[in-house]
């Protein structure tokens, strides 16, 4: 297993450890994902719309080893941050199953996950200037698994799926039914979602989808 979940739970064991406390890991808004002076500036919210102003982050959103991966910079940063999010987590859960990537090479070893956020892709393609070689693969959902098979050459089936809420959840019933019929000896199952730019927050917000 591994995770990241807001208030700095990197592992599962502090992930458990805040719950037995109770932790509240809500947050304002930090700068490095969008100023509040932004969306003032925008006239995005009205008085009603102060708890859109409070969210679950993760720390550091975009750091990232690419080389550590076979990655170069150039191609990282056009790499969706849950992509990335994605593919040290499933090193990581690889790690603490006691199990080496270079063992599993070639193996049947299926890759399930859900994601069902395209921040960086708007913002990507909001900027023609910025659009480059890298791009579509990097904003694409469906490398969110692809990227992780290929760089452990897993040779299962990688599938990345979007069921709103559910997603990560019938990521891992898809694994498990891959598991039961055979065609996947190992499977990693999991999912990511970061939310990078406020208009779909505002949109959870002003539909009163999200709590105080």
């Amino acid at each position: 297993m591994s995770c990241r979940f807001p208030g700095n739970a990197d592992n599962p064991k502090q992930f458990r450890r805040n719950i037995e406390a109770g932790l509240d890991a809500i947050t304002p808004i930090p700068e490095s994902r969008w100023a509040p002076a932004v969306l003032n500036q925008r006239n995005c919210l009205s008085t009603e719309d102060d708890f859109a102003r409070v969210g679950g982050f993760i720390e550091n959103i975009y750091g990232f080893d690419p080389g550590f991966f076979g990655i170069s910079p150039r191609e990282a940063h056009d790499i969706d941050p849950q992509q990335r999010l994605l593919l040290e987590l499933a090193w990581r859960a690889m790690e603490d199953a006691a199990l080496s990537p270079d063992d599993l090479s070639k193996s049947s070893t299926g890759v399930f996950v859900g994601v069902i956020n395209h921040d960086h892709a708007r913002a990507k393609l909001a900027n023609r200037n910025a659009i480059g070689q890298h791009t579509g693969l990097g904003r694409s959902a469906s490398i969110a698994a692809n990227r992780i098979s290929f760089t452990f050459d897993f040779s299962g089936p990688s599938v990345a799926i979007d069921t709103a809420c559910s997603s990560s959840l019938v990521a891992v019933d898809h694994a498990c039914q891959s598991l039961c019929s055979g065609e996947a000896e190992l499977a990693l199952a999991g999912g990511a979602n970061a939310i990078l730019l406020p208009e779909s927050y505002l949109e959870f917000a002003r539909a009163r989808m999200l709590s105080i």
